[in-house]
């Protein structure tokens, strides 16, 4: 309705007339808004240009309500509700957030980067997955604000551990930054990195599904999807070996681009 308006103020002329009333420049402003929010949330964006993704998202977000309180008073109620639990949110991140020191190593067969974080080892369940950002300009000038959700490949006690595939600019940064070793690993994977982390969560999980309570579980995984079974499996095993778990026979269904992959240990 609001375009169908606008394009009618075009066709008769009277577009910058009308623009010249603070109420239907705010409208605008509003509408255009949400025009930048819906054309720059489509996949091409988010996944191939992250960072116009992002920036776009939060001054669209900004502008969004400014302009629609403006232009329509009767909103206000509304906004700052929205504005409030949008704001508790952010508050509830805070207490699931921690700034520690990781290690990266490049794994170069699966074109992945293990970042392990030895510190941090309690407080999540096998499935689920926590939002990261690495604290260096290593991963370029404005890649430290960058945010990215990664699901955990290990289990609460062994320290948390994270599989990033190279699959962006970012992941690809990541990567490049893992091979400058500060220092010979020797532990298979040639080098490590040092660097500090923000993890935030975790998130998600597999609900209210009960592994351990079947008398069989098969895991088939693509690629980088071996995170979410080295978790469910590895906790299978040691509830198994605690009496805790019913589970019995256990087949992993991984396919992979190259089978040298397989060879590589990555935490099985």
């Amino acid at each position: 309705m609001c375009h169908l308006l606008v394009y009618k103020w075009s066709t008769e002329g009277i577009f910058t007339q009308k623009l010249q009333t603070s109420r239907a420049a705010y409208g605008f402003l509003s509408l255009i808004s949400a025009d930048i929010l819906l054309l720059f949330s489509t996949s091409l964006w988010r996944r191939k240009f992250y960072n116009i993704f992002l920036f776009t998202h939060v001054t669209g977000m900004i502008f969004f309500p400014i302009g629609l309180v403006f232009h329509m008073p009767s909103t206000l109620p509304w906004v700052v509700v929205a504005a409030m639990i949008y704001g508790l949110d952010h508050l509830i991140r805070i207490f699931k957030t921690r700034i520690c020191n990781a290690t990266l190593r490049p794994i170069a067969e699966l074109g992945m980067t293990r970042i392990e974080i030895p510190h941090l080892n309690a407080g999540w369940r096998p499935g689920q997955h926590v939002r990261l950002r690495i604290l260096s300009t290593a991963v370029g000038v404005l890649g430290w604000s960058e945010i990215h959700p990664f699901t955990i490949a290990s289990v609460s006690g062994d320290g948390l551990v994270l599989m990033v595939k190279k699959a962006g600019d970012w992941t690809n940064a990541v990567y490049d930054m893992a091979t400058k070793s500060d220092a010979i690993y020797s532990g298979g994977w040639g080098g490590e990195k040092k660097a500090k982390v923000w993890i935030e969560g975790p998130y998600g999980g597999v609900g209210n599904t009960m592994m351990d309570s079947y008398s069989g579980a098969v895991f088939v995984v693509g690629g980088s999807g071996i995170t979410f079974a080295l978790a469910a499996i590895t906790d299978l095993v040691q509830k198994d070996v605690q009496g805790l778990s019913r589970v019995k026979a256990i087949h992993l269904i991984w396919s992979v681009q190259d089978a040298r992959m397989c060879t590589r240990r990555v935490g099985l």
